[in-house]
């Protein structure tokens, strides 16, 4: 019999999560008075759920292939700024933060502090805009798109003879 996967074992224990949860709430209406106290969380000893061990160095190497996902996806300066704001909110120490900013590829904590000052003390857009790149002035080509459509042709007719020869 094939392993059922994951995500079918998790959205089943979330079912009997939510069945078991109507049923808590029915019989504690019915009660007249209850504590947290009473309370008791159900943990199933056939469960075959992962335990994650998070000191472990190996979830390092997830974390930075996740980073690199989300770096390709977004601006690297929005998620360095967001895990060293939320890594110094959880109470970690500017050193700390910094290491791990190093190992997973992202920017310094200078940096990251750079741009959290702008977000918290500044404004959201000026945070957000990318002024990097862009045209600095018009190209040849934008004052004269007649002559570029007419190269682009003479080039196709002339690439496409069995003999190029580019005399006008």
């Amino acid at each position: 019999m094939p392993k059922t996967p994951r995500r079918k074992k998790l959205s089943q224990k979330a079912g009997n999560l939510e069945g078991r949860r109507l049923n808590e709430s029915f019989h504690s209406e019915n009660l007249e008075s209850s504590s947290s106290e009473d309370e008791t969380v159900i943990i199933n000893p056939d469960d075959d759920t992962d335990r994650i061990d998070f000191k472990s160095p190996t979830i390092l190497n997830d974390l930075t292939d996740l980073y690199t996902f989300c770096q390709s996806q977004l601006n690297t300066r929005f998620l360095t700024t967001l895990l060293s704001t939320s890594l110094r909110y959880l109470g970690h120490s500017w050193r700390e933060t910094d290491a791990f900013l190093k190992e997973i590829d992202g920017m310094t904590c200078r940096t990251a502090h750079k741009w959290a000052n702008i977000l918290v003390n500044g404004d959201f857009d000026e945070c957000t805009k990318d002024e990097r790149g862009g045209k600095r002035g018009d190209s040849f080509w934008d004052c004269y798109p007649d002559l570029e459509l007419e190269a682009k042709q003479f080039t196709l007719e002339e690439c496409s003879k069995k003999e190029a020869s580019f005399m006008a």
